[in-house]
């Protein structure tokens, strides 16, 4: 995954150990020249899939982990800008997130292999607030993994998967 900051700095994530010759797990952060930014060096123990850099510079992280800034965190976490892990969002799916994606009223669409989310029930997709929490009014309910969402600019959402039905429709 990549992501750009909105300071020009570029959020690099996968399956890698090193990045810019230097140790990374997964996970690392290059200035707009690509060069490695040392001090920036969260880790997580297994893939990571989608990052998403929020208004107030905290980055989304989605992926296969269960570690993330050296802390337990499953599959969805956030980072503060440092690279610290943000102790205060843990919306706990139960499996990988895949894709992550902004709407433009800061709510978090999230996609991926989960079948829970915020401890409710969600089918392969969902919504959180800002701070992490459930929105209880969105289940569209995927049938099977969602791999990939947008945003478009009307504020509808766009999504890709693996599934035949989503919202009720073919």
């Amino acid at each position: 995954s990549i992501a750009l900051q909105s300071d020009g700095k570029i959020l690099v994530g996968g399956v890698f150990t090193t990045l810019g010759g230097q140790p990374r797990n997964r996970i690392g952060r290059l200035s707009p020249e690509g060069v490695l930014e040392l001090l920036f060096n969260p880790g997580a123990d297994n893939i990571v899939y989608c990052l998403v850099q929020q208004s107030d510079a905290k980055i989304l992280v989605g992926g296969l982990f269960t570690t993330l800034g050296g802390q337990s965190r499953s599959y969805l976490g956030r980072l503060n800008s440092d690279g610290t892990l943000d102790a205060t969002f843990s919306p706990g799916p139960n499996s990988r997130i895949l894709s992550l994606a902004l709407q433009t009223d800061g709510k978090v669409l999230v996609g991926g292999r989960f079948t829970t989310l915020g401890g409710q029930a969600r089918s392969y997709i969902g919504q959180l607030n800002q701070d992490g929490t459930l929105i209880n009014t969105f289940n569209p309910a995927a049938d099977n993994y969602v791999h990939a969402l947008a945003v478009q600019p009307d504020g509808k959402i766009l999504a890709a998967g693996d599934f035949s039905t989503l919202g009720g429709l073919t």
